[in-house]
């Protein structure tokens, strides 16, 4: 799997854009309008990697401007912020789409079946049917 790569259904293998991408990665499935797949929304694990460590150089960056060169101009503020806007910016290749592992299918015929007890029972000889 490639590092920086657009999600794809895993069904159709179609890409999907950023635009869609922003959209659905805080949702917890997916339905491919090209071929109805259903999928998981998961993200990758090395985000948050990529997380804290965009924190760390946010922090290094901030002490060495404030205390080692003692520069306090607002335009670093600029400088503070780049780590995290990158983050954020990286953050759309780190979602993933897997095929979704429950069984929907059985699960609507066994309730189906909960629903309609008296198809499925057994009568015996003291049950009357009225």
């Amino acid at each position: 799997m490639k590092l920086f790569a657009r999600p794809q259904c895993p069904y159709c293998k179609k890409k999907m854009n950023f635009m869609v991408t922003w959209l659905i990665r805080r949702e917890g499935e997916f339905r491919c309008p090209r071929c109805g797949g259903i999928s998981n929304i998961v993200l990758d694990a090395k985000l948050s990697i990529f997380g804290v460590l965009a924190v760390f150089t946010t922090l290094i960056l901030f002490f060495v401007y404030r205390y080692v060169k003692n520069d306090e101009r607002p335009e670093l503020l600029l400088w503070l912020l780049l780590p995290i806007v990158l983050f954020y910016l990286l953050s759309f290749f780190f979602v993933r789409l897997r095929k979704n592992t429950r069984k929907r299918r059985k699960k609507a015929v066994k309730a189906k079946k909960a629903a309609e007890p008296w198809k499925t029972a057994q009568l015996d000889e003291n049950t009357k049917i009225v």
